[in-house]
């Protein structure tokens, strides 16, 4: 469970950290130099997760993983599509209700298997 849960954090962790960096890329459009990032991290924790390892050795890696953000090849001026951004940064939010959600149901069956085992 406490693998599982690491990873579920990492991966919110990263989903935050790519709203932010869409919310930038957004508000950059009209700066004299803008600077566009993003963020990855579903491929890096998927090959950290097919590492041959112990448990309490994965658990270390992903307590120790952060996304990454790297600069995006500057496009033409004018070539930066704030509608593609502002739909992807709604993908992203709809990727991080569904995990939330996910997760709620998760403790919720949790909670009541609990509380039920204590009554009997």
């Amino acid at each position: 469970m406490a693998l599982t849960t690491e990873l579920v954090g990492k991966v919110l962790d990263g989903l935050f950290a790519r709203q932010i960096t869409h919310a930038q890329n957004i508000a950059n459009v009209t700066a004299e130099r803008p600077q566009f990032h993003a963020v990855s991290f579903e491929q890096e924790l998927s090959a950290l997760m097919r590492e041959p390892a112990s448990e309490s050795e994965r658990l270390a890696r992903i307590r120790g993983f952060q996304p990454i953000v790297t600069l995006v090849a500057q496009p033409a001026q004018g070539d930066f599509r704030a509608d593609l951004e502002v739909s992807k940064a709604g993908e992203n939010t709809l990727r991080y209700q569904m995990l939330v959600s996910m997760l709620d149901r998760t403790l919720q069956l949790h909670h009541s298997a609990l509380t039920e085992g204590r009554s009997r």
